[in-house]
């Protein structure tokens, strides 16, 4: 297994720029016995997709991130590549992932993990 790590900071237009936090997540008392264990899930209610609730979350995330992003000095190229990428599937049998490449998502990336 190879594992890379990205740091981002050599592509930011000023590292030490002050940046606001992200929108906050709200925090919803949810506990659900499974088995005889409590299970704490305060974010239950992002699974309610289609919900005003999440669509207006999503919109806020999105928008901080695209504030975020378009502070990177190369953040054409990384839209880009992230877009590429997001054109691959992983496919999962008995136990097997592979992940298969598009023809247009640039180097190779099909593997499989036992």
């Amino acid at each position: 297994m190879v594992l890379a790590a990205v740091s981002l900071s050599p592509m930011l237009a000023v590292e030490d720029a002050p940046r606001t936090a992200p929108p906050p997540t709200p925090e919803n008392d949810v506990v659900e016995n499974y088995h005889g264990g409590q299970v704490q899930d305060p974010y239950r209610w992002l699974e309610e997709a289609g919900a005003p609730a999440v669509e207006q979350w999503i919109d806020s995330q999105n928008a901080y991130m695209d504030a975020v992003k378009s502070g990177f000095r190369d953040h054409g190229a990384i839209i880009k590549r992230v877009g590429q990428l997001a054109l691959t599937s992983t496919i999962t049998a008995m136990g097997t992932s592979r992940t298969i490449e598009t023809s247009d998502a640039g180097p190779a990336m099909s593997g499989e993990c036992l």
